[in-house]
């Protein structure tokens, strides 16, 4: 998704994304034509929101604000530190996986070094080609057969320290007749009968499946969905296009046009030709007495408050967009923990489904290759987080429950520590909380003695507007 990476990349794409007016369509748009130079200018005033990219990073954030578990097979446990060839663990994968799925989505593939050493490959999914499925006469399930990966690259020369691209082309499937998954790479063109077909294996292990994982926003399946957060990008780039016109409409107005009517006297120079025109202050023009005039002409600006009214409001809706879970402190601060947890509920269920397929499609390539090197695939399993926000107990949710038990709800002290224990306000248990209490000293400014509630430990005191009614 361009709009991730920012205003030099949305900007270089010139009228993919910010088109021409048509005045400098007429005025030409080659270059060296004056229809150009009026457009860049124009693209360069403008200013891209890096909202798409913050929204990215706050989602990320929530959904790794605690790491997930791993549960590995004994071969498969090296991946943990070492899951790529270029050095990435599982969590740093499993990062990157999340990071696809809320711009768009991701493939992994599963290979089997020379050696027997197991590794994944991450693919997004400019570099997915193209896929097929079949359905499986026995069962009727669908069956991944056909998937070509795009794998080109740079390659820099030690003579001449140039880069150069190298273009090369995966085309993996299952064969017709055998069922066992074979690779080809092709490197000039696609002709499947110059192609030279190598059956992977481990420790002479073939596989009867093709180990190639989609990994999308709410499935694995291979259908493409729509990305998360594709309305905050359309918002970013209606505001890019809306802060073009705002940013020429000011340009205009801060630059007025000089217009004269009339002959200007004093303009002929000693060679015949005339002399440049000299504005600003000391300057004095002599126009022609028959109906001649000098004066600016300018923009009114009728609606530029109208224009920046309507970027405030798509930068508004673009950040809702993308981080409205993600609140700050301070409103998280007045409100109560348990109000504040319901109303993330509905929100970070989005959040949660990402998760989960992302652990989902990362623990289904793991246990294809646990199934190629001999381990049980039954014994892998992937757990991400849930807890995308801190809902400890606000100082009014602790007020509330004091209040309640206070007038008789009933509730008892180790209870109310179990929920502390929930929300992480503490770690310690119902004995050593109290211990630590009884090891205090009692404040007896707090202590009312004539509503102190005897049962509650020492130094603990409770308000006299908090006592029970008189009967």
């Amino acid at each position: 998704m361009d709009c991730y990476y920012g205003e030099e990349i949305v900007k270089g794409l010139g009228i993919r994304y910010l088109p021409s007016t048509s005045g400098m369509r007429a005025r030409g748009m080659r270059i060296g034509q004056p229809g150009l130079d009026e457009y860049n200018a124009y693209r360069d005033r403008a200013s891209f929101p890096t909202v798409v990219r913050k929204s990215v990073d706050n989602l990320l954030g929530a959904m790794w604000r605690k790491p997930p578990q791993f549960e590995l097979t004994p071969k498969l446990k090296p991946l943990l530190k070492r899951a790529t060839t270029d050095g990435l663990g599982l969590e740093g994968l499993l990062l990157l996986i999340n990071k696809e799925q809320l711009l768009r989505r991701a493939g992994l593939l599963c290979e089997v070094t020379d050696d027997g050493r197991p590794y994944l490959a991450l693919y997004t999914a400019p570099t997915i080609l193209n896929w097929n499925q079949s359905i499986r006469p026995l069962d009727g399930t669908q069956q991944l057969e056909l998937v070509i990966l795009d794998e080109t690259s740079t390659q820099i020369s030690m003579e001449t320290f140039e880069l150069s691209v190298v273009n090369q082309y995966s085309v993996m499937r299952i064969d017709p007749v055998t069922g066992t998954y074979k690779v080809a790479v092709f490197t000039k063109n696609f002709d499947p009968k110059q192609a030279t077909w190598t059956i992977p294996n481990a420790s002479g292990t073939t596989l009867q499946q093709l180990p190639f994982v989609f990994i999308n926003t709410q499935h694995t399946q291979s259908s493409p969905e729509v990305p998360p957060l594709l309305g905050a990008a359309d918002l970013a780039l209606a505001t890019y296009r809306k802060s073009a016109d705002y940013e020429q409409s000011l340009h205009s107005c801060a630059n007025p046009t000089f217009m004269v009517r009339g002959f200007i006297e004093g303009r002929q120079n000693s060679e015949g030709g005339e002399e440049s025109i000299e504005t600003g202050p000391g300057a004095i023009l002599q126009v022609s007495e028959s109906g001649g005039d000098a004066k600016y002409v300018e923009v009114s600006g009728n609606g530029l408050v109208e224009m920046r009214s309507g970027i405030e409001l798509n930068l508004a809706l673009a950040s809702q967009e993308g981080a409205s879970l993600l609140d700050s402190a301070g409103s998280r601060e007045r409100e109560s923990g348990s109000a504040l947890q319901a109303r993330i509920g509905s929100q970070t269920a989005n959040l949660t489904v990402i998760a989960d397929t992302g652990a989902k499609g990362l623990e289904d390539a793991l246990k294809i290759l646990a199934r190629w090197v001999g381990d049980n695939p039954e014994d892998v399993k992937v757990i991400p987080n849930h807890d995308f926000m801190d809902v400890s107990i606000s100082g009014q949710d602790a007020l509330y429950w004091q209040q309640a038990k206070n007038l008789g709800f009933p509730i008892s002290d180790e209870s109310l520590h179990a929920y502390a224990v929930r929300r992480g306000v503490t770690v310690k248990t119902f004995k050593e909380e109290t211990a630590l209490l009884a090891t205090e000293p009692v404040d007896m400014s707090l202590v009312s003695p004539t509503v102190a509630n005897p049962s509650r430990p020492s130094g603990i005191a409770t308000s006299p507007s908090l006592a029970a009614p008189k009967k």
